[in-house]
């Protein structure tokens, strides 16, 4: 069975179809723009600090959190971190 174009069995100007086309096209690309820019905004690490404490609230030195370690006061700090690529694993 042969595929109806039915945009072309009605009267329709061409700059009608053309834009209907180009409407298509914007319809297809917007929603892969948006994740590939929610992909790309995954690529950072905001600075983080905080501090350890035990259950009865007293500070907890030397814990390591990530590539550094608290001191005698149980406070750490990380960094801001920007990856340079993205990479992913299949499993």
């Amino acid at each position: 069975m042969e595929k109806v174009d039915f945009m072309r069995i009605i009267v329709v100007p061409p700059i009608i179809y053309f834009a209907i086309i180009q409407i298509k096209r914007i319809l297809f690309i917007l929603p892969i723009s948006i994740l590939l820019l929610s992909c790309v905004s995954r690529l950072r690490r905001p600075e983080l600090s905080g501090t350890i404490m035990d259950y009865d609230k007293n500070p907890i030195e030397g814990c390591a959190v990530g590539k550094t370690s608290t001191d005698r006061n149980g406070k750490f700090s990380l960094s801001e971190l920007e990856y340079e690529f993205l990479e992913l694993n299949r499993k």
